[in-house]
């Protein structure tokens, strides 16, 4: 194949894999997009670090959906190629479907070489980021959603109200709040001046009150009491603001680098432990990459069937393939989890099978043979 067609095919296939990229990620992300805009319009954090977050979010994004787009570009690519004659074009110039598909194994080494990155190096960094991000907003929120003459109801549970905020020192006069975050014990608190401070290790707040009331209501004794006090602390917890925050001083091994992965999987492999999540960590990040490399087999053959009927099937079955790809790669975390294969061996199962079904289509490819019962097979010359 001459230099001028791998050039071509590689453009054909960068373009629909950057667009269907762009999209599969945008549509897997929609819903983290959402709760990030509820955090910069409805709960008072800085636009700067919602797009921040994001960012640090996209590798874990990027990491799922470059093969899912990566095998899509191949069959869309390939499809219009077949649709205009192009494919029937080089089979009559001499070209087979290994030596057309060949640019595209180079692509694939690209894309398995940017994810295997992504996994080692990016995912577990932006990781890292994401929680410290977090707590930076979390603490943003504690003072910058106190203003004067307001009602703040961001904290699940609690109501703040303040008077006044002293620009300089943070002080705050006429402070009320209203905590129900105990059903059946309810109070309200009445404070003459307080401050606040944040503890970002424990990712607490302590709401310092001086010269104030606590009334408390009892539910159970529909009744209520009232304390008067010199000094008072309350501790508010930081409201997580994503769902997957790890908790407090622990790192998780997806956070690790790849050094200190293997070492602590050492570590407690030498004290007679077990280290079942580090190795599925390992594994997934070395798993991923490589079935990228396995996908022109299993695309190109479903990009060059000619029938509109068969491409449409073809997009379908490339759509369902890589859905059952990653249902496989969940349930080996569950069985590397439950110890019935070892993680090594449980992780590489739908690489394996992914490899056996690239081999046998790609062959009956090869062979002018349909790709499934039935189905309409391409018509071209003979090589």
């Amino acid at each position: 194949m001459g230099k001028t067609l791998r050039r071509y095919l590689a453009r054909e296939l960068a373009l629909a894999f950057l667009a269907g990229l762009a999209l599969s990620t945008f549509v897997l992300a929609v819903m983290r997009i959402m709760e990030l805009v509820d955090l910069a319009f409805a709960r008072g954090v800085p636009a700067s670090r919602v797009a921040a977050l994001f960012g640090y979010m996209l590798p874990s994004y990027l990491e799922i959906t470059l093969p899912m787009a990566f095998l899509l570009s191949i069959v869309v690519a390939f499809g219009r190629l077949t649709r205009d004659g192009e494919i029937v074009a080089m089979y009559e110039a001499g070209l087979n479907l290994r030596q057309i598909a060949a640019p595209i194994f180079a692509f694939a080494v690209v894309v398995a070489t940017f994810a295997l990155t992504l996994s080692i190096f990016t995912r577990p960094w932006a990781s890292r980021q994401i929680d410290d991000t977090i707590s930076e907003m979390a603490r943003t929120r504690f003072t910058a959603a106190l203003r004067p003459g307001v009602f703040s109801t961001w904290l699940d549970g609690v109501v703040i109200y303040v008077g006044a905020i002293e620009p300089a020192t943070g002080a705050l006069t006429w402070v009320m709040l209203a905590d129900d975050r105990e059903p059946a014990r309810r109070q309200t608190i009445f404070a003459a001046e307080g401050s606040l401070k944040t503890d970002d290790v424990r990712e607490v707040a302590y709401l310092h009150m001086l010269d104030g009331t606590i009334l408390r209501s009892l539910a159970s004794a529909d009744s209520y009491d009232k304390t008067d006090f010199g000094s008072f602390d309350l501790t508010l917890e930081f409201d997580p603001l994503v769902d997957d925050h790890a908790a407090p001083g622990t790192m998780p091994p997806r956070q690790l680098t790849w050094r200190d992965l293997l070492a602590l999987r050492d570590q407690r492999l030498a004290g007679a432990g077990t280290a079942i999540e580090e190795d599925i960590e390992i594994q997934r990040k070395l798993v991923v990459p490589a079935g990228a490399l396995l996908l022109p087999l299993l695309a190109v053959p479903l990009g060059v069937q000619r029938s509109r009927s068969v491409r449409s099937r073809a997009l379908l079955v490339s759509v369902t393939a890589i859905l059952v790809y990653y249902l496989l790669l969940t349930l080996a975390v569950t069985v590397a989890r439950q110890q019935t294969l070892a993680p090594v061996l449980a992780m590489w199962l739908p690489n394996v099978v992914m490899a056996g079904a690239g081999v046998f289509v790609f062959a009956r490819a090869m062979r002018d043979r349909s790709l499934w019962p039935r189905a309409l097979t391409l018509t071209r010359a003979r090589r």
